[in-house]
């Protein structure tokens, strides 16, 4: 892994191999950075103030949690983490993008956004789940592929956990000004798997449990978990509705035997 720190200056980065390069936060350099291969992590405020682009070809990827100061356009990879691909929390991150940032994936490959949660409740931006803030203006301006992920190493995410009875919602992107084209944004279905190796088809898809993206808040883009009661609880509704029932023909009855009564 690569690592640049320090006052670098007034300079452009184009970055060609597919090794995996990290700018550290007290980095500092104003021109535009070109990502053509591997994985380029930008962690703390390190371009933060750079006015230069950030532009991420097909094939390469852009991780990091911390602030870009420039306009950045992503045709291939997206994946927030101070460290991505390796275990623990440091899946986990929070981008800031001080400018614009635009998906501008090629047709048939689309630009893609890895989203990981490690926790199973929704609290958390950037230590329990991904999130990316847009000061800009934000544009999924082609087909923009996201891509859920429970089983990073250290996630403690359990599909029997009770808190996957109920429902819940992440902020997954948030905006200043109104997103553009959000309905380019594809949620990526399939059978996750939780930290247990559980697959989410197996323990939540027999109820009709499901994510879905909510994109009706033109400054937000929510990904939405929506249960399903448990067997249990349809069972205690059963119980219910047949008790009423039985009390409200008991109630017939009696009203009945009191008109024959008088009568």
């Amino acid at each position: 892994m690569q690592s640049l720190q320090g006052q670098i200056g007034t300079i452009s980065i184009v970055k060609e191999e597919s090794k995996t390069w990290t700018i550290r936060e007290e980095s500092a350099y104003t021109g535009a950075t070109t990502v053509n291969a591997g994985t380029l992590i930008v962690n703390g405020n390190s371009l933060a103030a750079s006015a230069g682009a950030v532009t991420v070809a097909a094939g390469a990827t852009l991780g990091g949690s911390g602030d870009i100061g420039g306009a950045a356009t992503i045709t291939g990879n997206h994946h927030a983490g101070s460290t991505v691909g390796t275990a623990g929390s440091d899946f986990v991150g929070k981008q800031d993008f001080v400018g614009d940032l635009t998906y501008n994936g090629a047709v048939g490959a689309p630009a893609s956004v890895t989203w990981d949660l490690i926790s199973n409740a929704n609290t958390g931006a950037g230590t329990n789940f991904d999130q990316f803030t847009v000061a800009g203006s934000l544009d999924f301006s082609t087909t923009t592929n996201l891509v859920l992920n429970f089983d990073a190493t250290g996630s403690a995410v359990d599909w029997t956990n009770t808190s996957w009875s109920t429902d819940q919602s992440w902020v997954v992107y948030s905006s200043t000004s109104a997103i553009q084209n959000a309905g380019n944004l594809n949620l990526v279905n399939q059978n996750w798997l939780d930290s247990n190796g559980g697959t989410f088809n197996a323990l939540r898809g027999p109820d009709n449990s499901s994510f879905a993206l909510d994109i009706s808040n033109p400054n937000q883009v929510v990904l939405n978990f929506t249960a399903v009661p448990e067997p249990s609880t349809y069972a205690l509704m059963g119980l219910g509705l047949a008790a009423f029932g039985w009390f409200a023909r008991r109630r017939r009855g009696k009203a009945a035997a009191h008109t024959d009564n008088e009568a």
